[in-house]
């Protein structure tokens, strides 16, 4: 079955400027989508990290006997 020509739709330039529009601006994002899950998971994992470290280190250098119960006035 054959579609009678003046039913039949024709690209222009516009439809043509309009899929590579969102074809490229869908691979900007994802390429920027991904940078931003790559840094995140960076940051967290520097985090966690300086978290330990100063866990540990504070842990080693506090002074005193925290077994036994003190109050603010003595």
């Amino acid at each position: 079955m054959l579609i009678p020509q003046e039913k039949r739709y024709y690209w222009n330039r516009d439809d043509y400027h309009l899929t590579a529009f969102v074809i490229t601006a869908s691979a900007f994002s994802f390429v920027i989508l991904n940078v931003g899950f790559l840094m995140s998971d960076k940051a967290q994992t520097t985090v966690i990290t300086g978290m330990k470290e100063n866990n540990r280190s504070f842990l080693a250098n506090v002074p005193g006997d925290f077994n036994t119960t003190t109050t603010a006035c003595s």
